[in-house]
């Protein structure tokens, strides 16, 4: 069974294709949802090299990006845990934000995903992990298990950064969360941007 945690599946994979519709400039919205389409079809078809050259560079700072490649592979290829997701929807998309040559816009979004957990045993401990771990992600009102089947129905509400270093490098884009706060300097995210956005 895979020991990724699950907020690294958040961070990595939860980043897709998305109906981007409210607020930025219409320019700058076209090429956002072109880099998260891009993204998503990475994902789909399992192109890790692809996934990591549109994820925001500033992550590596935290995890190397031969790590996080091995983790994309072990993701894929495991046999017993299986996320699917089901629907995601933009429920704000910021104007952006310049600060230092960069720039920077906030998408929230929700989302509905499915997790399996595929052992012929169904070991009640790992389901119990497993339980465990999404609602310290998510919140209990917002997990929903099937111990029998041993699946798990996720709800959540999460917030990403679109990035552009420079007019030439594109969008890049990253989940975000509080537990992010203390590699921001790591990662080169600029306080101004944590204020602007109210993150």
């Amino acid at each position: 069974m895979t020991t990724m945690p699950v907020r690294l599946f958040t961070l990595l994979f939860i980043i897709l294709s998305f109906p981007l519709t409210i607020g930025a400039q219409s320019g700058d919205e076209q090429a956002i949802r072109a880099s998260l389409a891009s993204y998503l079809d990475h994902a789909q078809h399992q192109n890790i090299d692809g996934l990591l050259d549109d994820l925001y560079p500033g992550v590596f700072a935290i995890l190397p990006r031969d790590q996080m490649q091995a983790y994309f592979q072990q993701f894929f290829m495991d046999e017993e845990v299986r996320f699917r997701f089901e629907r995601m929807d933009v429920d704000a998309l910021s104007d952006v934000f310049d600060v230092n040559n960069r720039s920077f816009a906030r998408v929230d979004y929700s989302l509905v995903m499915t997790m399996e957990y595929r052992s012929a045993d169904k070991d009640e401990s790992v389901l119990e992990m497993l339980h465990q771990n999404l609602t310290a992600e998510y919140g209990a009102r917002n997990v929903q298990m099937d111990a029998a089947k041993g699946t798990f129905r996720i709800q959540g509400k999460k917030i990403m950064l679109a990035i552009r270093d420079t007019t030439e490098s594109g969008w890049k884009v990253m989940d975000y969360d509080a537990s992010l706060t203390t590699f921001l300097e790591q990662m080169q995210i600029p306080q101004e941007v944590v204020t602007h956005f109210s993150l």
